[in-house]
């Protein structure tokens, strides 16, 4: 018969993971964070049988979001391609406006300590992005879904280095596709910082 030897630590990992899954830590506090979500209609391609989109809202949902931008939806009032908006309004109508979403959020005159931008594509104007972000005066987060390494990637990455934010990519071929959205956005949140970066 074989005799297991029951280490103390071994026993005191196993206790804390079991009392993580009966008192699973609270949503983060997202109140001082804005999130800049693309609408853009490659949000609705596929991956792993949803919607980039879909994703995205799932992303949003765990980090209790609040504070939510969306561009590439026409707003009369701003003549801008971008508005505030709810998680169930997330939709995909069209372009790549990332730079009336900056702006947007810059004319507002509300003032957070985080910005998250989430997109999967290039913006229409990359130098209007950049210097409608630079205008901000702090620096941008992003979540990146897509193919690591294309063009939209080096994009986000140097937006992010030049405003000195973080920048993560979320490969399309991930198997927790989903999931690494949520943890990277929750991450980002937390004002936490690492030192790899890409996926």
């Amino acid at each position: 018969m074989t005799n297991l030897i029951k280490s103390p630590e071994l026993m005191g990992s196993i206790g804390q993971q079991l009392e993580s899954i009966k008192n699973p830590p609270p949503p983060p506090d997202s109140s001082d964070t804005v999130f800049i979500v693309d609408c853009s209609g490659s949000m609705s391609s596929l991956v792993q049988g949803r919607e980039k989109i879909e994703h995205a809202k799932n992303a949003l949902k765990s980090a209790n979001a609040t504070n939510i931008i969306l561009f590439g939806v026409y707003n009369p009032e701003s003549e801008l391609r971008a508005n505030w908006g709810t998680i169930d309004e997330l939709c995909t109508p069209g372009s790549t406006p990332m730079d009336d979403g900056f702006e947007f959020l810059r004319l507002s005159g509300k003032k957070f300590k985080t910005i998250i931008c989430i997109s999967d594509g290039e913006p229409n104007s990359k130098h209007s992005a950049m210097n409608e972000a630079k205008k901000l005066g702090q620096r941008i987060e992003s979540v990146y879904i897509g193919e690591p390494g294309d063009s939209g990637s080096k994009f986000m990455s140097q937006l992010c280095s030049e405003t000195g934010g973080q920048s993560f990519d979320i490969d399309n071929n991930q198997v927790n596709f989903g999931g690494l959205i949520a943890e990277k956005v929750t991450l980002l949140i937390g004002g936490k910082q690492e030192t790899t970066i890409e996926l």
